[in-house]
């Protein structure tokens, strides 16, 4: 009888979660924090919840868009799947939101990427190929924000404005919108793209 000889990969024990675990610990005390306000100070409304933990939420995309892509060139280095690019990965075994083909690990990516560039300058580009080439990727962002109704928001001439785009973006990973859903959509992704190598 032949029996599959199960292999490992080194990379694959190396999963990068401790200090992104202690990291969300401290984005719920963080949150916390000012929910807390809500419920002590009557003058303390949800418009001010959002402004105010707008950075928390937005340093939590980038903190997982690291972690996802990390284990994008563990993949890489593995080659896994024979992916030369570790975009290819963000589409493998990982939920479709709405019935898009937009993937909830495709989306962290994006919301991430939206809350880094939403301020940039125009003119911070210095060459017209990098110009088109971030103009083109801002554009693909915006496609699949609207694909699965996201509405990108725009700045007026009032100087201030309310993004809400990363607290619906978070509204369509996990409809109770806790963070702990969001790194356990990263941590399975990671898993299930390696069992399913190992198939």
């Amino acid at each position: 009888m032949n029996e599959k000889k199960i292999s490992h990969h080194w990379l694959e024990a190396y999963d990068r979660t401790g200090g992104l675990e202690l990291l969300f610990i401290g984005f719920n005390n963080a949150l916390k924090f000012y929910r807390n306000r809500m419920d002590e100070e009557g003058w303390y409304d949800v418009g001010f919840y959002w402004e105010d933990t707008d950075l928390i939420y937005g340093v939590m995309f980038v903190s997982l868009q690291n972690y996802i892509n990390q284990c994008c060139y563990d993949f890489l280095d593995a080659n896994l799947f024979g992916c030369k690019e570790k975009y290819e990965y963000y589409l493998k075994n990982s939920t479709f939101i709405d019935g898009s083909n937009v993937t909830q690990i495709q989306l962290i990516i994006d919301l991430a990427n939206h809350f880094k560039h939403r301020d940039d300058p125009p003119s911070s580009t210095p060459s017209k190929v990098k110009a088109q080439k971030k103009e083109s990727e801002e554009n693909r962002r915006r496609n699949r924000f609207t694909q699965i109704g996201l509405n990108y928001p725009m700045k007026e001439t009032y100087e201030r404005f309310e993004d809400r785009l990363l607290i619906e973006g978070l509204e369509k990973l996990n409809k109770n919108m806790e963070i702990s859903g969001l790194f356990q959509i990263a941590k399975d992704w990671r898993r299930d793209l390696w069992a399913e190598w190992h198939k």
